[in-house]
């Protein structure tokens, strides 16, 4: 397989992750109240997880296939938020040093980064505001217009 083989590839599996999001998205918004089992959830945890590695380590990107999982559970805000950070620390502390060891990770990047986390840190106290006088159902509305933002960013890639 050449590069353009490979590239086409890519091209076609965000334009599905995309696509898939989306139609989520539509369904959640036609059916409001659906909500994925735990039983069904605890089946699907392990496929989940390995879509999730496998989109970031493919695309860096794994908040498609973990977002819509989790907000198909509909957990609680406080546990949405909880397994939501421990899960993209998890991805991120594994994912850093693979990247400084294939020379993909540079110091400036790091250092960057570091940087960008301090208007978020800053931000913070504003979202917990926020949160503490959102609906549940505000709170799962605000979680799917994400997932549309980040189906128009795969989208937008192409």
């Amino acid at each position: 397989m050449d590069l353009t083989e490979l590239w086409g590839l890519f091209i076609v599996l965000e334009m599905v992750l995309a696509g898939l999001v989306l139609f989520y998205v539509g369904f959640r918004l036609y059916k409001p109240n659906w909500r994925l089992s735990m039983p069904m959830a605890h089946k699907l945890n392990m496929p989940m997880g390995f879509l999730a590695g496998f989109l970031q380590g493919t695309f860096g990107i794994s908040a498609p296939a973990t977002l819509t999982f989790l907000n198909a559970i509909k957990f609680k805000r406080t546990e949405f938020i909880i397994i939501v950070s421990t899960f993209f620390m998890t991805m991120s502390l594994i994912q850093l040093p693979t990247l400084f060891y294939l020379g993909l990770m540079q110091a400036e990047h790091l250092v960057l980064g570091l940087l960008a986390v301090i208007p978020l840190m800053a931000c913070m106290p504003v979202g917990a505001f926020i949160l503490r006088r959102a609906t549940p159902d505000l709170f799962d509305k605000v979680i799917l217009v994400i997932l549309v933002g980040v189906a128009i960013r795969l989208l937008w890639a192409i």
